[in-house]
């Protein structure tokens, strides 16, 4: 069911262990090649992960082979932490493999090909505010460790259980099954703790639902859910 509903599961909503350092013999390109992808993965939904380890510059999905792409991310040591943490992650039955792209980087595309989801097969984010790797200050932010089986959310405005669960539900994406809301420090946003059955579970609704857009009082700045995994016990 969820061949053709990656893209889908970000509409508007209305309102309501890592291993630094370059790995052993690794060619020091800012590429990783990915095969064993899911049918239906589309650029968004690998950018959704990937992000959890580096910038991520650009996204291709390789026409003649089915569940292959490439990602650029910001630097060789981005990649070796994709690489690390990333390698055999299962994400709806398939294993994901990564391995080092020969190519150092991604050329522009000028004629992408079409994915099962209706989007092109290749996406430049360099410029994405959803990066979150682009200063020190925000770099310093983020954790770098292997997937988990419960994902801390922020940047999302107050709601209840349940519309925190259609959240991840809409497209068939699994439900958490535990949902822990952190104290608000702001009238602004809230954040907290979602718990799965299984860390393969975690991993797919991090694709399917990272950077949700879901409307606020102000229509005009929609929220974006973020997502991340957490090492909390819960």
């Amino acid at each position: 069911p969820y061949t053709t509903l990656f893209r889908s599961l970000r509409p508007k909503f209305g309102a309501l262990g890592a291993m630094p350092g370059a790995m052993a013999g690794a060619p020091p390109s800012d590429n990783v090649f990915v095969t064993s992808m899911p049918p239906g993965l589309d650029e968004y939904a690998v950018t959704g992960i990937f992000c959890q380890y580096g910038n991520v510059n650009r996204v291709m999905f390789l026409k003649n082979k089915e569940g292959t792409a490439m990602v650029e991310m910001d630097c060789p040591d981005s990649v070796n932490k994709a690489i690390a943490n990333l390698n055999h992650t299962a994400i709806f039955g398939l294993k994901l493999r990564l391995d080092w792209s020969k190519k150092d980087f991604i050329d522009d595309v000028r004629n992408p090909h079409q994915l099962l989801d209706g989007t092109m097969s290749y996406h430049d984010f360099s410029r994405d505010r959803n990066n979150r790797f682009d200063t020190q200050e925000r770099a310093a932010k983020n954790r770098i460790i292997a997937p988990t089986k419960i994902l801390h959310f922020y940047n999302v405005p107050k709601m209840e259980d349940q519309e925190m669960e259609d959240i991840f539900t809409r497209g068939s994406g699994p439900p958490p099954n535990k949902i822990k809301w952190f104290p608000a420090k702001s009238d602004k946003s809230v954040s907290g703790l979602c718990e799965w059955d299984s860390v393969q579970e975690a991993c797919e609704a991090i694709v399917l639902a990272n950077h949700t857009e879901i409307e606020g009082t102000n229509k005009k700045y929609p929220y974006c859910m973020k997502l991340c995994f957490s090492p909390a016990t819960h």
